[in-house]
C-alpha cells in the first residue's frame, strides 16, 4: 500500500495546479504590442504627461493633443474628455468645449455638478458670438466682470484705469461712467461725479437703472448746492455778514432738512440781527426733524424765546417729506447694480483641470516571472500627434471611429494554390480560418501552401492539411475533395493567458461583472483580450481592467477597498 501511495503523494506535492478556464468573452481586442496592463493605463500615462506639460507652462495645444490621444486610447476615460473641454474653453474653442462637456455630462453623472454651470456660461458665450453686436457685448461684459472681481484689491488709479479701458470696448454702455462716478463721488469729487452720472443717465435704456442713476445724480447735485450754501454761510460769519449767513444756512437746511444744525445756525444769525420771528421759524423747523439732540435744543430755545416772540409759541410743523440724508454718504451704494444674471454667469470661473494620480501599471510588472517584473520601466512618450487640436471634439470622434473601424480593416484577398495531380478532375476548395490569416501547410510540406482565406485546387480524395497561427493552437485536419467545388472553415483556439488573483481577504472572482464562483487565491485562464477583473468581498468590490495576452502568466493582487 505504501508503494502505491508514495508516487501519488509526490505528484500532488510537485506538480503545479492547473489554471481554471473561464469561458467569458473579452470586452475588446487588445494591442499585443502595448506595454501597458490595460488601455486605461496607456491613457493615464498620456494624461499625466499632458498635465505635467501645462504645469511647466508648456503649449496648451500640445497638452490638448495629449488629452485627445488619452481619450482615444480609452473612450471611457471621461476625465480626459473633461480636460479637453477645459482647455478648449480657455483657447476659445467654445463649440468643442460644449460638445466635450455634454459628452462627459451624459456619461459621467458624478462630474455634472462642475459641468452644468460651465455649460450655461459657454452656451451664453456661443450665443453672443453669433453677431457682431453680441461679440462686442460679450467682450464688454467679460472685461467688466473681471474688473468687478478685482476691484476690492485695486488702488483708485488702477480701478479708474481698468474701468476706462473697459469703457473703450463699448462706449454706449452706461456701467463704466456710473462706476467711475461712484468712485469719484466716494472721494467727494462731486463735480466729476455729476458729469459722469449725466452721461450714464443718457446711456441707460432700462427704466429701473435709469431711475436709480437719476436719483444718484439728484443727490450729487443737492450735495454740490449744499456745499456752496454752507461755504457761503461760513464765509459770511467770518466777515460778520449775518444777514447773508442766516440766508445761506437756511438754504443749506432746505436742501437737507435732516441736517438740522443748519437751521440752528440760521436761527442764531437771526437772533444776532434781533430777527426773533425768523429765529423762531427756523427753530420750529429744526424741532420738526427727528433727532434728539437738536430737537431738545430747539425746543428749549423756543421756550425761552416765547417770552418775547409770539411766533415761538406756534405749533411745531410736520417733518419735511424729503429730509434728505442726515450725513454725507458714499455715492457708490446708490448706483444700480452693474451685474445682471448674464454678467454673473459670464463671471463664473472655469472648472479646474482634473488630475489622475493613480499609478500607471505595465503588463510586465504583473508578470509571475520575477526578472520580467523587476525590469518593467515606463516608456518615454513620443509627441502626441494623432490630431492637430484645432477642432478637438471632431478630431476625437474621428479617432474613436478609426479605432472602431481601423483603416484598411477589410477582408483579405483570397489567395490561390494548386496541388492537383490531374487538372481535368481537380476541384476548387476554399479554405477559411477564424480569425483570418492562418498559414496552411499541405501534408508534410515545410513551406506554407498559402494564407487563409485560400482557394486550393485539389484532386479528388483525402488530403492532409496543417493549420498554424501565432498564439493559437495547431490544427491538423483532413480535407476531402469531391467532384464539385467546396468550402471549409476552421476555427482556431487562442492560446490562453492565465492570471493568478490574490487578495488580503476572502473574495469571489468576478470577470466582466459576471461572478465565476471561484474564490481567491486562484488562477484563471482566459482567452486573450481586455477584461475587467474584480473581487467581490461580500457586496464590496475591487476591480481593474487587464489586458490578457496569449500564454501570459500574470499575478494580480486586489486588496479589500478602503472605506
Amino acid at each position: 500500500m505504501k508503494l502505491i501511495l508514495f508516487p501519488l503523494l509526490a505528484l500532488s506535492l510537485f506538480s503545479q495546479p492547473q489554471a481554471v478556464p473561464v469561458e467569458i468573452q473579452p470586452l475588446a481586442a487588445i494591442d499585443s504590442a502595448s506595454p501597458y496592463a490595460s488601455p486605461r493605463d496607456a491613457a493615464r500615462h498620456r494624461f499625466q504627461h499632458s498635465l505635467r506639460i501645462l504645469e511647466n507652462n508648456g503649449p496648451p495645444v500640445v497638452a490638448l493633443q495629449g488629452y485627445l490621444l488619452a481619450a482615444s486610447l480609452d473612450p471611457s476615460y471621461h476625465e480626459a474628455v473633461f480636460n479637453i473641454a477645459v482647455i478648449s474653453a480657455l483657447e476659445e474653442k467654445y463649440e468643442d468645449a460644449i460638445l466635450a462637456y455634454e459628452h462627459v455630462e451624459g456619461a459621467a453623472p458624478a462630474l455634472s455638478n462642475a459641468i452644468k454651470p460651465e455649460l450655461e456660461r459657454l452656451r451664453l458665450i456661443a450665443k453672443r458670438n453669433e453677431t457682431p453686436a453680441g461679440r462686442r457685448r460679450l467682450a464688454f461684459d467679460t472685461a467688466l466682470a473681471k474688473v468687478m472681481k478685482n476691484l476690492p484689491g485695486l488702488s483708485t488709479p488702477e480701478a479708474m484705469q481698468q474701468l476706462a479701458e473697459t469703457g473703450k470696448i463699448d462706449p454706449t454702455r452706461w456701467e463704466v461712467p456710473a462706476l467711475i462716478a461712484g468712485i469719484a463721488g466716494d472721494l467727494r469729487q462731486l463735480s466729476q461725479a455729476r458729469q459722469l452720472l449725466t452721461i450714464a443717465v443718457g446711456l441707460a435704456t432700462v427704466p429701473a437703472s435709469q431711475a436709480k442713476l437719476k436719483s444718484a445724480l439728484d443727490y450729487v447735485e443737492r450735495e454740490l448746492s449744499y456745499e456752496v450754501a454752507v461755504k457761503a454761510a461760513e464765509a459770511a460769519v467770518e466777515r460778520d455778514d449775518y444777514p447773508v449767513a442766516a440766508q445761506e444756512f437756511e438754504k443749506a437746511w432746505t436742501l437737507f432738512p435732516s441736517r438740522s444744525a443748519n437751521a440752528m445756525e440760521a436761527a442764531a444769525a437771526a437772533l444776532i440781527l434781533d430777527q426773533t420771528g425768523t429765529a423762531a421759524r427756523m427753530l420750529r423747523q429744526a424741532a420738526s426733524v427727528p433727532g434728539p439732540d437738536v430737537t431738545v435744543a430747539a425746543v428749549r430755545m423756543l421756550g425761552k424765546l416765547a417770552a418775547v416772540e409770539p411766533e415761538a409759541k406756534s405749533a411745531i410743523p410736520p417733518a419735511p417729506s424729503d429730509p434728505g440724508l442726515a450725513e454725507i454718504s458714499k455715492l457708490s451704494p446708490m448706483l444700480p447694480a452693474v451685474q445682471n444674471t448674464e454678467t454673473e454667469i459670464l463671471a463664473r470661473e472655469s472648472p479646474r483641470l482634473l488630475d489622475d494620480v493613480a499609478p500607471v501599471t505595465l503588463i510586465d510588472s504583473l508578470s509571475r516571472e520575477p526578472v520580467v517584473a523587476a525590469a518593467a520601466v515606463l516608456p518615454t512618450l513620443a509627441p502626441a500627434l494623432p490630431a492637430s487640436g484645432q477642432r478637438p471634439m471632431r478630431e476625437l470622434e474621428l479617432l474613436w471611429k478609426q479605432r472602431q473601424y481601423p483603416a484598411g480593416a477589410v477582408a483579405p484577398a483570397v489567395a490561390q494554390a494548386d496541388r492537383a495531380k490531374n487538372p481535368k478532375t481537380a476541384r476548387n476548395v476554399t479554405i477559411k480560418s477564424t480569425p483570418p490569416g492562418a498559414q496552411l501547410f499541405y501534408d508534410e510540406d515545410e513551406d506554407p501552401l498559402c494564407v487563409a482565406p485560400c482557394t486550393v485546387r485539389l484532386s479528388p480524395g483525402a488530403h492532409g492539411l496543417r493549420i498554424r497561427m501565432e498564439n493559437h493552437e495547431d490544427l491538423d485536419e483532413t480535407v476531402i475533395s469531391t467532384n464539385r467545388d467546396g468550402e471549409q472553415l476552421y476555427t482556431l483556439t487562442p492560446r490562453r493567458g492565465s492570471v493568478l488573483i490574490e487578495s488580503n481577504a476572502p473574495a469571489m472572482i468576478v470577470v466582466n461583472d459576471r461572478p465565476t464562483l471561484i474564490s481567491t487565491p486562484n488562477e484563471i485562464a482566459l482567452v486573450p483580450g481586455l477584461y475587467k477583473i474584480g473581487l467581490d468581498f461580500g457586496g464590496i468590490r475591487a476591480e481593474r481592467s487587464l489586458a490578457v495576452k496569449p500564454t501570459a502568466r500574470l499575478r494580480l493582487s486586489l486588496p479589500y477597498p478602503k472605506q
